[in-house]
């Protein structure tokens, strides 16, 4: 068991307790289905993983703007299971989008009662553990263990290589088991390989407060 985790709590049992606030986005797009017969071309709606996101609240995800789009983009969303994703809701929708912040916020009709915890990304420094969740394989969430390993002017490095679909998702504090960032970028370093970056949560939190004063959603 690890030192910072509560003694309670196993990283098995965090784990566990932080995929049940994970979803998967999927965007809807038109795609061209293939005539039968003499008839003639059509479109058809596909729904395309295309990143993930967590609840902060029982109705409201948080996630990446370039995972979204715009917020006229239709998206559904699917939350994990122990056997692989589940549809939590076939309608949800996108009511914020910060594209400087590169922060999206979705609304669902459907409730969960497990909501993230957001910690304070002030206290985080260079060697802290910390977990990074998402869906890069298009299937069953994921989780990468790893280190933050500096600071990109206002965002976090880790060394876990992110990919795709871990846009959106949440890097969580080992140490307290909330959530600290939100998985954003990958830049391709020479020779380097891939290097994570993930928005620092409070920049999160101040943004969300800001529109629950203007009552944004």
């Amino acid at each position: 068991m690890h030192e910072g985790l509560n003694q309670l709590e196993s990283r098995a049992d965090l784990i566990e307790r932080l995929q049940k606030s994970m979803v998967r986005i999927n965007v809807l797009r038109n795609s061209p289905s293939v005539p039968v017969g003499g008839e003639s071309l059509s479109l058809r709606i596909e729904k395309v993983p295309n990143g993930s996101g967590f609840f902060v609240d029982k109705d409201l995800i948080i996630t990446s703007r370039h995972v979204v789009g715009s917020h006229r983009t239709p998206v559904t969303v699917d939350v994990y299971g122990e056997d692989g994703p589940l549809s939590v809701s076939d309608e949800a929708s996108v009511v914020y989008v910060d594209p400087i912040l590169d922060i999206a916020l979705i609304k669902t009709r459907t409730a969960i009662e497990d909501v993230t915890q957001l910690g304070d990304s002030d206290k985080i420094r260079i060697g802290d553990d910390v977990l990074v969740l998402g869906s890069p394989l298009r299937g069953k969430s994921h989780v990468s263990r790893g280190i933050i390993s500096g600071f990109n002017g206002s965002l976090m490095t880790t060394d876990v290589s992110l990919h795709g679909g871990h846009s959106g998702g949440p890097m969580v504090s080992e140490d307290t088991g909330e959530v600290v960032g939100v998985n954003t970028a990958i830049v391709l370093g020479n020779g380097t390989g891939a290097i994570g970056h993930a928005i620092p949560i409070n920049d999160v939190k101040k943004l969300l407060k800001e529109l629950s004063v203007e009552k944004k959603f």
